[in-house]
């Protein structure tokens, strides 16, 4: 019985990860953040800003508990 609490709570976890919810050639917002995958949320936020040529900083916004935004900055 513990193995499967333990199987149906990791296959509930799954895709919760970090995730763009929107994006411009300025900045990028990351949803599903939380302060254990703040690095992951950066490496997703840097990928958008890569194809600007660009790099991600996070910036504090208040929309939320779960969304991170970041400017995309010239290199």
């Amino acid at each position: 019985m513990k193995y499967l609490i333990l199987t149906l709570l990791g296959l509930s976890l799954t895709g919760c990860g970090a995730k763009v919810i929107a994006s411009t050639h300025k900045q990028v917002m990351v949803g599903n953040v939380t302060a254990y995958n703040m690095d992951d949320a950066l490496e997703v936020a840097q990928k958008e800003c890569e194809k600007h040529n660009k790099d991600a900083v996070f910036v504090p916004v208040d929309l939320g508990y779960d969304v991170a935004g970041y400017s995309c900055v010239n290199k």
